[in-house]
């Protein structure tokens, strides 16, 4: 997969023979007809214990339909248990990061995790590395060869992995309460910034806080409360002017609630450290906090699933409301979604491990429907 990523080419529809014409928001394709998007899926091996299966699939289109086209699959000496898989890049929109290779990492293990690289291309595992106790979050810091887990407890820091020599290469001390648990992190492309995300669920006063980090110097910049916002989930804008948080405040904080807790959407200002709430109550929010919240490269929509519903919502930024519903066509839990680099495909993972879907963002129909079983699975850039 070494051809050169093609994310502007943007100029026309595509036909089908004998059936409507695709949208230039629906798939990036190639002249072959298969699409720019990989999709990587990762569950527990049938082969054997201590193993993963790998699967890569892209898109085809054939007579105006778009479907899976399997890449490849393979077995991989990975742990399943307590398996999460962190890659590189993010979604940050047209024009605004150069193509970069795709990385790769997992964390796994039993009664202890270990961070190991994997290489994309050759499908080599690196060695392990043990990662400290109380794993909550992780990533990988761009532009650099680091993978950043998150921990808890006494080891309340932020710990460092070189995936390039497979070793420790440090750590951040976050000084949090004990009962303080790190949710996720975010950084900037240059990779020379971050900030975390910290729930404190026992505070009355500070249940939020986000940690602003130095990446290149490894200390905390600055500590910021969220007041009584509990935070789930969190994306940066393209810009990286604004960190998008979800998450719960108490429904006495909402006018009208009745609920204990009511879902909350903040925005806060990377530059001058204040956060501003942007929607609050089930009026403008689901009532269910979503896990996971995405960004739409172009600044203006955001994106999550709503579990309660199996819908994916948009949210307009600019109104502060859900502007669209686009239903995944199954009545059960859904497991989780990602977004395409483009914002214009749509993986969602359904929780029985039965079917996955893929759907075209634009006009919100159902691309293709796999049967996969169940584990982590997102989408990258086809280079």
């Amino acid at each position: 997969m070494t051809h050169t990523l093609m994310l502007l080419a943007l100029a026309t529809d595509l036909f089908g023979p004998g059936a409507r014409p695709l949208s230039r928001q629906q798939l990036l394709e190639r002249p072959d007809g298969t699409g720019n998007v990989i999709e990587y899926a990762f569950f527990p091996s049938r082969s054997g214990t201590g193993f993963t299966t790998i699967r890569t699939y892209t898109t085809r289109r054939e007579a105006g339909q778009v479907r899976r086209q399997l890449l490849l699959e393979r077995d991989v000496q990975v742990p399943p248990e307590n398996l999460r898989v962190a890659r590189l890049p993010y979604v940050f929109g047209l024009g605004q990061n150069p193509p970069t290779p795709n990385r790769i990492a997992f964390v796994s293990g039993t009664n202890e995790l270990s961070v190991r690289p994997f290489n994309p291309t050759t499908y080599a595992v690196g060695r392990a590395v043990l990662a400290p106790a109380n794993l909550q979050a992780w990533a990988l810091r761009p532009n650099s060869d680091e993978a950043w887990t998150l921990h808890s407890g006494a080891a309340n820091q932020a710990s460092i992995t070189n995936l390039r020599t497979e070793t420790a290469a440090g750590q951040v001390l976050l000084r949090l309460a004990n009962n303080a648990l790190p949710v996720g992190i975010q950084f900037t492309r240059d990779g020379r910034r971050a900030w975390i995300l910290v729930r404190q669920p026992e505070s009355n006063s500070d249940r939020g806080l986000v940690v602003t980090v130095d990446c290149e110097n490894r200390v905390v910049l600055s500590t910021v409360s969220l007041g009584v916002h509990l935070p789930t989930s969190a994306a940066l804008s393209a810009d990286e002017s604004r960190l998008l948080i979800l998450g719960t405040v108490p429904g006495s904080t909402v006018p009208g609630s009745t609920l204990p807790q009511e879902p909350s959407l903040l925005a806060f200002s990377t530059l001058a450290n204040t956060f501003v709430s942007l929607a609050a109550g089930t009026t403008q929010l689901p009532q269910s906090v979503p896990a996971q919240l995405f960004l739409h490269p172009d600044g203006a929509r955001a994106y999550w699933l709503n579990t309660a519903t199996s819908n994916i919502e948009e949210f307009n930024l600019g109104s502060r409301q859900v502007a669209r519903r686009i239903a995944v066509p199954r009545n059960s839990i859904q497991l989780a979604m990602d977004l395409s680099a483009t914002g214009e495909i749509a993986l969602v993972r359904d929780a029985s491990g039965t079917l996955s879907y893929l759907l075209e963002l634009g006009f919100g129909t159902v691309l293709d429907a796999t049967q996969i079983p169940q584990g982590p699975g997102f989408l990258l850039p086809r280079f």
